[in-house]
């Protein structure tokens, strides 16, 4: 969870300092604005899924086995992805 609010910093920050300055179009701004709206959602539906099988099981840990990965995978790919947009707007790639 922390390497995603790091991350999530890191677009914010660059976000309101680079990419509004750099961005070809408002459209592509927007795109770009939807990239971290669009991950923290999919892990935030993972965490509710996890945090609903937890409570149905009353803690038995095989019992929220398939959420507990669902929400690691969401908090893995919200990190490469927030990272990927970034990283490709900065190199130039789009």
């Amino acid at each position: 969870m922390g390497q995603l609010l790091s991350e999530s910093a890191r677009f914010s920050i660059w976000f309101g300092s680079d990419a509004k300055k750099k961005a070809t179009s408002p459209k592509h701004l927007g795109m770009l604005s939807l990239t971290t709206i669009r991950q923290l959602q999919h892990v935030y539906d993972a965490w509710t899924s996890y945090i609903s099988a937890y409570e149905a099981s009353g803690g038995k840990v095989e019992a929220f086995a398939v959420e507990e990965d669902s929400l690691r995978r969401a908090l893995r790919e919200a990190i490469s992805s927030i990272s990927e947009a970034r990283r490709s707007f900065e190199g130039g790639g789009q």
